[in-house]
């Protein structure tokens, strides 16, 4: 077989091992939800959480670099417990007394970076749907603790602070493991030790 040959018969397997793959996930969905997958998502995740204070999503869904500097600098201040948190004192990150459990709720809170940020409006929403689907007596409440840019061991700081003060969760879910990889790469090239919290250069400037 010549090279040429080769090349097409590993590209022609290629594709049709993605198209199955892609096929039996739209087939999963169908079988799991008994709807096709809608191909039509938000542009941008941002845009689904309306119900988050207007002030914190200030220049996330601007992409120029002086949009994103201006909301390092006055979206968030330095912590001594988690290293930075969210500006507005009505955030959870900021409540005290912490959140609360309850015999009428189900209380979940969110940790992680922006991913889990923005995907909060969409577990409030599926969980409350689930929950109603299934005729549960409790009502689901998602806290959100998690913010953007946050990385480990920030997420394990929030958490043993919020029990420490006497918060109350039944149930604690983290999503992380891009940030901890991107900003301590930005840390490194800032000449900061890449385990402190991401962008510290900037959070440093902020406290002079």
């Amino acid at each position: 077989m010549t090279l040429r040959k080769k090349i097409l018969f590993y590209a022609l397997l290629s594709l049709i091992t993605l198209t199955a793959f892609e096929g039996m996930s739209r087939l999963a969905y169908y079988f799991t939800f008994a709807e096709w997958y809608p191909p039509a998502l938000p542009q941008n995740l941002s845009s689904a959480a309306a119900d988050l204070p207007p002030t914190e999503l200030t220049g996330l869904t601007r992409r120029d670099p002086r949009a994103r500097q201006d909301f390092w600098l006055k979206s968030r201040i330095s912590h001594p417990y988690y290293g930075f948190t969210a500006f507005s004192p009505d955030s959870p990150l900021n409540a005290m007394p912490p959140p609360q459990t309850n015999p009428e709720t189900v209380t979940i809170a969110l940790l992680g970076g922006s991913l889990a940020w923005e995907l909060t409006p969409y577990l409030q929403q599926a969980l409350t749907r689930h929950f109603t689907d299934q005729n549960l007596p409790k009502a689901p409440v998602v806290i959100p603790l998690a913010y953007p840019a946050m990385k480990q061991p920030q997420q394990l700081h929030i958490a043993s602070f919020m029990l420490t003060m006497g918060g109350d969760f039944d149930l604690l879910v983290n999503l992380d493991g891009f940030n901890e990889l991107n900003h301590s790469y930005i840390n490194f090239t800032q000449d900061v030790f890449p385990f402190f919290p991401g962008r510290w250069e900037k959070l440093v400037f902020l406290t002079r």
